[in-house]
């Protein structure tokens, strides 16, 4: 069920991607379509620890708490430390399974563990603070987004 959920994660991304000509301006800048999304280059470089503001999708199930990444479009678990509780938050938006909200979110990267559902991810998110939940609409679906600080 994982894969199939990261399948449509990734095609869902992929279609988004290639509806859009994507070509390299430099290394800082990403030019999608008429959109240019601003890549920090230091922030791809985050480690563990550091908090960052991030913008993505969000999808919370049972086994698939993920987030996608505007910028990098890395696939993350979400670990919620936030004390907002995140997963109501997400219930408020959400209308069927498996459905994407759009999200800004504080916190920071980790390992993910080596067993359990947060182990197939690349990363794990902790989240420290919620900054908005949304409906995922055309103002908000990481083509007119730009990066947090």
């Amino acid at each position: 069920m994982k894969k199939l959920i990261l399948l449509l994660l990734s095609g869902i991304v992929l279609f988004q991607w290639s509806c859009n000509t994507a070509s390299s301006n430099d290394n800082n800048h990403l030019e999608l379509g008429s959109s240019n999304l601003a890549i920090d280059s230091f922030a791809l470089q985050t480690s563990a620890n550091s908090i960052q503001d991030v913008k993505g999708t969000l999808i919370m199930e049972p086994e698939a708490y993920a987030f996608v990444d505007c910028f990098t479009l890395e696939d993350w678990w979400i670990d919620d430390q936030s004390g907002q509780d995140l997963e109501k938050q997400y219930g408020e938006f959400r209308t069927k399974p498996y459905q994407q909200v759009y999200a800004e979110l504080r916190g920071y990267l980790t390992d993910p563990p080596q067993d359990g559902f947060a182990s197939e991810y690349y990363r794990v998110f902790v989240v420290e603070e919620v900054l908005k939940i949304d409906d995922l609409d055309t103002t908000n679906d990481c083509t007119k987004v730009e990066q947090v600080n």
